[in-house]
């Protein structure tokens, strides 16, 4: 039997959906209970699964062996796993564009718009191997497409693509496979197999299917015992003739797509409409936000409005109400959700902000593998390869703390070696080739005070000596190599030589032992993420190319993110805007709320544009069509907001910032106007600094993140914060202490001894004009300069004077020269 359940973005669907699941397998554990949600929202769906369970059967822990919580990718995993068939090995998308770059290159003369070696870019590739992925999800074959209906650009396109197509495809066959080769073959296995008969399905969370995923839902829909699927629409309700630019098309157009199917196979499905719930502020909102209810005055107390001075003001704002719900209202961390369109604006603010207030959270947007030192590493070696030994590449390799030689003891002291050799080498102007030559050549010219101190340098050089040994050994033994097996197997003993394996796993130990479980798993991560894509090279490689090598890791890493496992259930949930959510919040922060944010519309396009993808559809002669996903995007945006609408059951806050980083003024969001007008909510404004005592409250946090805005109160006279700093005082008496005594000092110049002065001066002073005229605007800065002699760090660079001082001297030895030997006086 086919159940379809709608309700509004309001309704907890998912509840409901756990409930029959559970309830299923505890009726009867016989059969498998699968509850298919989308894989963000794997792991919360099966804790409140497992919680209730353990209240259905009354008992603390519980363990099941039927019930399955999966997504779509683990769905296949766990149907294949035993199938007498042999998986392929998936290869990584880099291995897959560095493959697609071979057959462009081998077909060149055949295609038209990768004719010239410039247009094989890797963003190009990627749009292309993209565009290969969609025309296999369609299902859509070439060589049917009616070229009469395509205009020259997209003739081109499809000519191009589809000789690429069927060379990629042949050379995958029987080899390896692309990253959506799981999902087909769960397609494969769904349309033979007899054993879904005695299984039941719950889909929730979904409001749109890849192609792939339609097709494994149909399938199981056909097959299966029971099949439970539950869409949140506009009014709770199955509207047919939903059209494009209607609030909810995109899920209405799901619903459409599968009862087509199911009245075509002539399948039985009934529709349940999810009883309307007591209203409450949250239906309330959504009733405005959707135009289906009119203004209510409980609206203007459950949305906050707030305008920020700036994203530190805005991200401290998010923080100072946690902290205070947290501890006045007794709410639980983990009833908060932040949201935000772009996370990565707020990566330096929120988080610092968050750990200052000891507020435990979990930022699930995904961090990228090609900041890590490893990464890093890798990058430095291939401009070494291509430049030589370029000063910034080879201090950035020692920077990454990843190839200390084993005399250090310390890596502070390692640490302080290097920087002091970045000095010598910038003020020697040491660069390529000279990096071979032992220091002590250098340190005639007596450019710094290193260069007098014999004992540093010929420690220095050890460690100069030390790098240009490895790394010529290492470029020396693989630049010659051909054969893909050996290349890979040098640079692999390259790393373990070098203690590399050894330094990530000393890391992990170290985060392990500070109880960070998400940096510990980093190391291993990155190390094992190296290992697939070392073997992904493997698979692809014909002959061993150091320049394309190296091209795969760095894009391979470039693609990677570190997989992330919360490390407290009770956690404020960081994430972004379009993710799927599960609801049981309490209050939501919709943070970042500006124009050129909020919608998220998306203009760059893939190797076919939206109007290319309209005429390839219109000539497509056969079955299958290839999906517009940025369309798609574009026109679900009002749903997607209105589903962060619906998460919080106290409170709503959406915010942004006045001004951003580079102090450019910044607009909100026609949501948050549109918000503003719909619910005449009071706009509350968030200053970077409190201005009086009437502000303090909306600063106060712990005494570590107050004590910085009451000791800047306590400089405006018209303020008395004396009784809250003595607390403070008592809690961190000494922190305290010296930024109240920071405060209140005042930088009063006292003249110098008469001995000291003629210590730093001498006996005679040589000045010139312009040195006096320093003297009498800043006797601070003159000091500074002719008292201390401190200067920026020393850099051989050939600036004005030292060009003409070149000249001169070329042109002095030119004429004698010419006057020797033409015997001129």
């Amino acid at each position: 039997m086919i159940n379809v359940i709608t309700g509004r973005q309001v309704d907890n669907l998912q509840n409901e959906i756990i409930d029959q699941a559970v309830k299923s397998y505890y009726q009867d554990k016989t059969h498998d209970v699968f509850i298919i949600v989308p894989n963000h929202i794997k792991f919360t769906t099966e804790v409140r699964a497992l919680s209730k369970l353990s209240v259905l059967t009354n008992k603390k822990q519980v363990a099941v062996n039927k019930l399955h919580i999966l997504s779509f990718s683990r769905l296949a995993w766990y149907f294949l796993k035993d199938e007498a068939i042999k998986l392929p090995q998936i290869l990584d998308d880099a291995a897959s564009v560095m493959l697609l770059e071979q057959i462009v290159k081998d077909h060149q003369d055949e295609l038209k718009l990768f004719q010239n070696k410039n247009q094989i870019t890797s963003g190009a590739l990627r749009q292309m191997y993209e565009a290969i992925l969609s025309v296999r999800a369609g299902n859509i074959d070439l060589e049917n497409i009616d070229n009469e209906k395509l205009n020259e650009e997209t003739s081109y396109k499809v000519h191009d693509l589809q000789i690429i197509y069927d060379d990629f495809i042949d050379r995958l066959s029987e080899k390896f496979a692309t990253k959506d080769e799981m999902q087909l073959l769960l397609n494969e296995f769904l349309a033979k197999s007899d054993s879904l008969s005695t299984m039941v399905f719950y889909f929730s969370d979904f409001s749109h299917f890849s192609l792939q995923e339609l097709t494994s839902v149909r399938l199981i829909s056909k097959k299966a015992k029971n099949t439970t699927l539950a869409f949140k629409t506009k009014i709770g309700k199955i509207d047919s003739k939903a059209e494009q630019g209607d609030y909810d098309y995109v899920v209405q157009r799901t619903i459409r797509q599968l009862e087509h199917f199911w009245q075509n196979q002539q399948l039985n499905y009934q529709t349940t409409e999810f009883p309307l719930t007591k209203t409450n502020p949250s239906s309330l909102l959504n009733g405005v936000w959707t135009k289906t209810n009119g203004f209510d005055e409980s609206l203007s107390k459950f949305l906050q409005p707030v305008k920020a001075d700036s994203r530190y003001a805005e991200a401290y704002f998010v923080a100072r109400t946690i902290y205070q719900q947290v501890a006045l209202n007794n709410y639980r961390y983990q009833d908060f959700l932040v949201l935000a369109p772009n996370l990565n604006e707020y990566e330096t603010y929120l988080t610092p902000i968050l750990r200052q207030n000891n507020i435990p959270f979990f930022n699930d947007l995904q961090k990228e593998m090609k900041y890590h030192p490893l990464v890093v590493a890798v990058e430095n070696l291939q401009q070494i390869f291509k430049r030589g030994f370029q000063t910034d590449n080879v201090i950035a390799l020692m920077k990454t703390q990843l190839f200390i030689p084993e005399w250090y003891k310390s890596v502070a002291r390692y640490q302080n070696d290097v920087d002091l050799l970045e000095n010598f080498v910038l003020a020697h102007g040491i660069k390529g080739e000279l990096w071979k030559k032992p220091l002590k050549s250098f340190v005639d010219a007596e450019v710094i005070a290193l260069d007098k101190s014999e004992q540093e340098v010929e420690e220095l050089d050890r460690l100069r000596k030390y790098f240009i040994s490895i790394l010529s050994e290492f470029f020396e033994d693989i630049e010659t190599e051909k054969d893909p097996q050996a290349g890979v197997t040098i640079f692999w003993n390259f790393l373990i030589k070098n203690r590399v394996a050894k330094r990530l796993e000393a890391w992990r130990k170290e985060a392990n032992d500070a109880g960070d479980l998400q940096l510990a798993q980093q190391p291993e991560q990155v190390w094992s993420t190296l290992n697939d894509l070392l073997k992904d090279y493997l698979l692809v490689a014909k002959e061993f190319s150091l320049e394309q090598f190296f091209d795969l890791l760095i894009s391979g890493f470039s693609e990677a993110n570190f997989s992330q496992i919360p490390s407290t259930l009770d956690a404020v949930n960081i994430s972004e805007m379009g993710m799927v959510q599960g609801q049981g919040y309490k209050q939501v922060f919709i943070i970042g709320a500006t124009s050129s944010n909020l919608p998220q519309i998306e203009k760059i396009p893939g190797f076919f544009s939206s109007e290319n993808l309209e005429q390839l559809n219109d000539g497509n002669n056969a079955s299958g069509y290839l999906e517009d996903q940025q369309k798609i995007n574009n026109l679900d945006q009002n749903y997607q907001f209105g589903n962060a609408l619906s998460l919080a059951s106290d409170k709503i806050y959406i915010s942004y910032p006045v001004i951003n980083t580079a102090n450019e003024q910044l607009e909100p969001s026609i949501f948050y106007k549109q918000l503003l007008r719909l619910t005449q909510a009071n706009e509350f404004s968030q200053h970077d600094l409190p201005s009086s005592a009437g502000d303090l409250l909306t600063f106060m946090t712990n005494p570590e993140a107050s004590l910085g805005y009451l000791t800047y109160l306590k400089g405006k006279q018209e303020v008395n914060v004396d009784s809250i700093l003595e607390l403070t005082e008592q809690e961190i008496g000494e922190v305290a202490q010296n930024v109240l005594e920071g405060s209140n000092f005042k930088n009063v110049p006292e003249n110098l001894p008469p001995k000291l002065a003629q210590e730093l001066y001498g006996d005679r002073i040589e000045t010139s004009v312009s040195q006096l005229e320093t003297y009498y605007q800043n006797s601070f800065e003159y000091f500074l300069n002719y008292g201390l002699h401190l200067k920026k760090r020393f850099e051989n660079e050939l600036d004005v004077i030292q060009a003409g001082n070149y000249y001169h001297e070329t042109f002095d030895y030119l004429v004698k020269k010419l006057r020797k030997k033409l015997g001129f006086c």
